[in-house]
């Protein structure tokens, strides 16, 4: 009953308020239970599970960061590539593009990572080293990971040529 009093309190602070700002926090608040439980479910299914000499990659994990930063960078590639937000009238496609893009940034992508879990993973395989070394192996997968997708993910926006249609209508 809590929850779906909450919930209908950030839904109706998301249909009510006029403050941009504050639409992409109700948004975020709205969306961010869905990236945890995607995460959980993740991570309780795929960590361990890898075949063979990768049992002990921790998949759930891995795959949640590199998701949540695909997400994150799709959504600030749009916002920068479209100029969603910029003034627009509430109600305006720009505006709810904003909304949308930008909680979907914080809320859902900013629940389905987990620096805190990647931290103690990373130490945990390190304190393995020079024995093994899992935790230079998970370390550089994630980093050059995120950055591949990171890249693959936002780079057109930042090279093509901006799309000035929705900029000229929110002005």
């Amino acid at each position: 009953a809590a929850f779906g009093a909450v919930t209908a309190g950030m839904a109706a602070g998301l249909a009510l308020d006029p403050k941009l700002e504050r639409a992409e926090l109700y948004f975020a608040l709205l969306v961010a239970p869905f990236g945890a439980l995607l995460r959980w479910q993740l991570c309780s299914r795929l960590n361990g599970a890898a075949p063979g000499r990768w049992h002990w990659f921790p998949a759930g994990t891995y795959l949640s960061n590199m998701v949540a930063s695909m997400i994150s960078a799709l959504a600030l590639a749009f916002a920068v590539h479209f100029c969603p937000g910029g003034g627009a009238e509430r109600g305006s496609a720009s505006y709810w593009a904003a909304v949308v893009l930008n909680g979907t940034s914080v809320g859902f992508a900013g629940c389905l990572s987990t620096v805190s879990t990647f931290a103690g993973e990373v130490r945990k395989f390190m304190a393995q080293y020079p024995r093994n070394t899992a935790g230079w192996q998970y370390l550089g997968a994630s980093f050059g990971g995120s950055f591949t997708l990171g890249l693959a993910a936002y780079g057109w926006a930042a090279w093509a040529p901006q799309a000035g249609t929705w900029c000229a209508a929110a002005k």
